[in-house]
C-alpha cells in the first residue's frame, strides 16, 4: 500500500468537507482507481460531480497530479506513486 495526497477544490471540497484527503491504495493504481476511492468514500453527490451518466470523467473537471494536468484519457493509465499529489479542480465558467 502506498499513501496519495488529495486536495479538493471549490464545490468538491464542500461536497465532502474535506478540502484534503490522504489515502492508502494499492502500489499499482492509477488516477481512475484514486478517483474511484473517492467517489466509494464521499458517495453519490461527489460522483455525479465528476462523472457522467457513461462514467466518463466530466468536461469541466481538471485533474493534475504533481503539478502536471492529466488529460482525461491519461488518468485510466496515469501511475500513482508513494507521495504522490494529486488535485481535482472544477472549472466553472460564466459571463
Amino acid at each position: 500500500m502506498i499513501r496519495v495526497h488529495v486536495k479538493l477544490a471549490d464545490f468538491l471540497s464542500r461536497i465532502t468537507q474535506q478540502p484534503q484527503s490522504e489515502l492508502e491504495i494499492a502500489e499499482d493504481s492509477t488516477v481512475a482507481d484514486v478517483i474511484g476511492l473517492l467517489a466509494n468514500r464521499f458517495g453519490d453527490d461527489f460522483q455525479k460531480a465528476l462523472v457522467d451518466s457513461e462514467g466518463k470523467l466530466r468536461k469541466q473537471i481538471v485533474i493534475a497530479m504533481n503539478g502536471v494536468v492529466l488529460a482525461h484519457e491519461k488518468t485510466r493509465t496515469a501511475a500513482v506513486r508513494e507521495g504522490s499529489r494529486i488535485t481535482i479542480i472544477p472549472v466553472t465558467g460564466g459571463g
